[in-house]
């Protein structure tokens, strides 16, 4: 629960640079304007350019910006001297405003006017937030819908593995005869050599057979025999 901040507006004067008379001073006065709340301040007799005015609004600042709007007052139709916006967001969230607003006529500027806004807490109007007695029922979620498994054609019948006939038994291999023995004939040994004369070295020790003498590396020649 949320109390709501009314807009006291007060203490206003301006400086204004266009004149809308050109006989005499003018007769300003200010129409104050946000959303359906409409202010007029009284007229302030030749106040020229420099009027003040000393009343005091308070509004319920419903609408995004307030309006300020500079009349002259004269017989017949009243004269727009400018005009100027505040917003009111800006005013809230800094808790108020005394500064001078620009105004404008067709685009140029026709002056300044001085404003006073203040915050003021409205007891009366109160926002409060409506809880509903019950929450609302929901449908249930749909069950969700899966498509049926696909149909698949039955497994193959094979035939049966064959039945082949258990192996033949053979007769046993027949005995072969043994090898036929082969006899060896012992190679007749060679006939000694018998050298004429000693090999270098050696000495006869019989006839046709030499030795080298003992304690004497024996020589070896290639090929055998005298050298």
């Amino acid at each position: 629960i949320r109390k709501m901040s009314k807009l006291k507006i007060q203490h206003m004067q301006a400086n204004l640079r266009r004149d809308t008379d050109s006989v005499g001073k003018m007769d300003p006065y200010v129409v104050i304007q946000c959303g359906p709340d409409k202010r007029t301040t009284q007229v302030h007799t030749d106040g020229g350019k420099h009027p003040q005015w000393h009343d005091c609004f308070t509004i319920a600042g419903s609408d995004d910006t307030i309006t300020f709007t500079v009349y002259d007052e004269d017989v017949g139709t009243d004269d727009i001297v400018g005009s100027g916006v505040v917003y009111t967001s800006a005013v809230r969230s800094t808790g108020g405003m005394s500064d001078w607003i620009t105004i404008y006529h067709e685009g140029k500027e026709a002056g300044e006017v001085y404003v006073d806004i203040s915050l003021v807490v409205d007891d009366t109007a109160v926002l409060t937030t409506v809880y509903p007695s019950a929450m609302p029922t929901y449908a249930p979620a749909p069950a969700p819908m899966y498509a049926a498994a696909p149909a698949y054609a039955p497994a193959p019948t094979y035939m049966p593995a064959p039945t082949y006939m258990p192996a033949p038994t053979y007769a046993p291999a027949p005995g072969y005869a043994p090898a036929p023995g082969y006899t060896y004939v012992a190679a007749p040994a060679p006939a000694p050599v018998v050298y004429s004369t000693a090999p270098p070295g050696y000495v006869q020790t019989s006839p046709g057979v030499y030795s080298l003498p003992t304690g004497t590396a024996p020589a070896y020649y290639y090929p055998p025999g005298p050298q």
